[in-house]
């Protein structure tokens, strides 16, 4: 009996089973289930890789924030407070961002070899790349690293005055990964690579002190003059304005040296950050006052001329 008959003497339920039984017998139909096996279990290693990606991204910024928020408990500084929320911010974000990528890239692998990729060559070409790529961006990565480890470190945050050579200085306004932004004191940008940041001096690091030299002519009272310059800094350390940004009492050093027309008093004045130069300033004005309350001479420049019995000047 042929199959034409076999059919003619079936029902039609009949025949529906036995041609999903010759599908389900079939070559190609046992390739496309492995297929879509395969391309479920791909499916899920990509999905996890997102989950983890994500909740550990929020984990590492929380534990970022946790740990500035413990560091901050005890300060009352609202300038200190911002300052570390931009730089847990940014950290976290950098954290974040590199986890990101290597659970990504450990994802990626996973579900490369689950569908029977070789990853050995992928990871030869990979590392060729890499080297290739790592020598025409030396410096940017170097530069990215530098501003890890400032931000970490905490060397420096915007707010901050710096000097990173004799030329460069400023006001830090902003800070990347990648470059620092300083504005000098006549409104000049300069643009510091963090990468070539070697050596650099921060002006407004905690507190600041204010290193005020006075000159008093020769024939001026010495204990006078220091008795005035103590007494000034009494003075403005009651004072309610300037006062505030003072941090301790005056140190009145004595003489530092004799120059060619007079002497010179050194004094230190603790401050806060940036506040140097304020306190500085007020205090040379108000000493100079209290100088002419108390007769104190401050020396000019003057030169002895020796004339010789010949009517000529020495030489």
């Amino acid at each position: 009996m042929d199959a034409v008959s076999i059919l003619a003497h079936q029902t039609p339920g009949d025949q529906l089973k036995d041609f999903w039984h010759a599908v389900r017998d079939s070559d190609w139909t046992a390739a496309g289930v492995a297929a879509a096996g395969e391309a479920a279990v791909v499916i899920g290693v990509l999905a996890a890789t997102a989950v983890v990606a994500l909740v550990g991204r929020r984990l590492v910024r929380r534990w970022v924030s946790r740990a500035t928020a413990r560091g901050l408990a005890r300060s009352k500084d609202p300038g200190r407070h911002r300052r570390a929320e931009l730089r847990a911010t940014t950290l976290g974000s950098v954290l974040g961002d590199v986890l990101t990528a290597v659970v990504w890239a450990a994802g990626i692998m996973t579900a490369v070899g689950t569908v029977g990729i070789s990853l050995g060559p992928l990871l030869a070409g990979a590392g060729i790349a890499g080297v290739a790529i790592g020598f025409g961006t030396q410096s940017l990565v170097k530069d990215f690293f530098s501003g890890f480890f400032i931000l970490l470190e905490d060397q420096y945050g915007v707010g901050d005055v710096i000097q990173v050579d004799p030329d460069v200085a400023g006001l830090v306004e902003d800070i990347s990964m990648r470059v620092t932004r300083l504005r000098s004191l006549d409104g000049t940008v300069w643009f510091v690579p963090n990468g070539e940041i070697r050596l650099l001096a921060n002006r407004s690091k905690e507190w600041a002190r204010a290193l005020v030299d006075f000159q008093v002519a020769y024939g001026a009272d010495l204990d006078n003059a220091m008795q005035a310059i103590e007494e000034v800094a009494a003075r403005l350390r009651r004072d309610p304005e300037i006062g505030a940004k003072i941090l301790e009492d005056a140190e009145i050093l004595g003489v530092e040296m004799l120059g060619e027309s007079g002497v010179t008093i050194r004094t230190f004045i603790k401050t806060l950050p940036l506040e140097q130069w304020t306190v500085s300033r007020r205090f040379r004005r108000d000493v100079k006052g209290e100088f002419d309350a108390r007769g104190v001479e401050i020396p000019v420049p003057h030169r002895k001329v020796i004339i010789q019995d010949g009517g000529s000047p020495a030489r």
